[in-house]
Formats: structure tokens, C-alpha cells, sequence
């Protein structure tokens, strides 16, 4: 038996490539050693009288660093394929989710269910169905022992777990999005990356058949 979930990295936005410019300003005052005139000072100018034969002008500097927020899997465009040795524990290669910022307060990474089907949170093959376990995930709390193991006793089920955090258990899958990652500076260049695994226990009795559903990761600056 085949199981498969797509994973769809649903945003994609390159504000640039962080690239320095460092303009002068061009509207630097005049400074004029000496007292100024009774008559006839020169406009724009700034006199001072306590230069002792120095004068002084001062240039603003400007230096822009191009916003960037973007997001790529590892999979590019081909399914994330659930494999089993047993046929009833499935799970993934890891799937590695990379996020860049260049925003000073960092990010935040979702997961949510997305595609066509009529139970978004289930994988289907038809009308058969695999359901999204009962494990939840709580960002605050994001230590290991979250999300719950896979059950197969009365349905099977599948999830996702984030390997950082937890190698065991699962989280069910929602229609809404749900915080996995959160950091709160900027990343470097090549941006940081979280390994998601998708995992499934099939019942026996399980009709055969090619399961799929999707996924969509989104990326998020954190307010400023």
C-alpha cells in the first residue's frame, strides 16, 4: 500500500537580496568661521565664532538593507511519500521548511490542511479515509512530549511531528493554522530550517489504495 500527502510551500515572497546602498545627503550646511555679518550673512549658512580657523560641515548617511521574506521545502514540487516496511507504521523522510527574514523581530511558521478534498484533514483514496490524529501542538509550549501517538484501534490516523522538538509523537493536522516555529530575530542568508515528518498507523481491514492530501506552510514577519 502507497499512502501520499502532498506539502505545498504557499508562500513564496522575495522582497530582495539585501543589498547595501549608502547615499550621501546632499544638503549639508555651510559653516562659516567668525562672527555672524550685521548685514549681508549669507543664506543658508551657519556662523561660528569659536572655530579658531577651522570650519565644519556635516553629511547624513543613509544605509538601506532590502526587506526579504521567503519560504521553500525541500520536496520542491513532488509529494511527500508516507512508506511503510509492516504496512502499518508509515512515515516520511524528514521535510526541511526553510524560512529567510530580514525583519528585525524574526518569524513565525504555520502549518495548516489545504487541497480539494471534502474532509481537508483527511487523506483519501476515493471515499476510504486515513484521519488526522488527536495530538495538538502549543508554540508557547513547544517542549518535547506534545502531540500523541498515532492510534490505529478503531480508525487509522496519520499526522505530522516537528523533529526538533519531539521523535515520537504526532500532531493532527487542522483547517487552521497552527504556529510550529517562532523566532525572533532575523535569519541569515541562507535561512533557518525546521524538519517536519509526516507519519500514519493503518488498521487492519484498511481498504488498499492511493491516500493523498496537502498541506500549506506559511511564513509570517512577527510585528514589529
Amino acid at each position: 500500500m502507497t499512502n501520499t500527502t502532498r506539502a505545498i510551500a504557499a508562500l513564496s515572497i522575495v522582497a530582495g537580496l539585501g543589498v547595501a546602498t549608502l547615499p550621501l545627503n546632499a544638503h549639508a550646511a555651510k559653516v562659516i568661521d567668525g562672527p555672524a555679518p550685521d548685514t549681508g550673512a549669507e543664506s543658508g549658512a551657519t556662523y561660528d565664532d569659536n572655530l579658531d580657523g577651522k570650519v565644519q560641515t556635516t553629511t547624513d548617511l543613509k544605509l538601506v538593507i532590502s526587506d526579504v521574506l521567503s519560504i521553500e521545502t525541500d520536496n520542491a514540487e513532488d509529494a511527500v511519500e508516507l512508506t511503510s516496511t509492516d504496512g502499518t507504521d508509515y512515515a516520511s523522510t524528514p521535510l526541511g521548511v526553510t524560512v529567510t527574514t530580514k525583519n528585525s523581530t524574526g518569524y513565525k511558521l504555520s502549518i495548516k490542511a489545504s487541497g480539494s478534498n471534502t474532509t481537508k484533514t483527511s487523506l483519501m483514496s476515493g471515499t476510504d479515509e486515513i484521519k488526522a490524529g488527536t495530538g495538538t501542538f502549543d508554540i508557547a509550549q513547544a517542549v518535547a512530549g506534545q502531540g500523541a501517538a498515532l492510534s490505529n484501534a478503531t480508525n487509522s490516523e496519520w499526522g505530522y511531528r516537528i523533529d526538533s522538538l519531539d521523535a515520537g509523537n504526532y500532531i493532527g493536522i487542522t483547517e487552521t493554522d497552527v504556529t510550529i516555529a517562532n523566532q525572533g530575530t532575523p535569519t541569515t542568508n541562507s535561512g533557518v530550517k525546521t524538519n517536519v515528518t509526516f507519519g500514519a498507523k493503518i488498521k487492519d481491514g484498511q481498504a488498499a489504495g492511493t491516500y493523498t492530501g496537502q498541506v500549506t506552510f506559511t511564513a509570517t514577519n512577527n510585528a514589529k
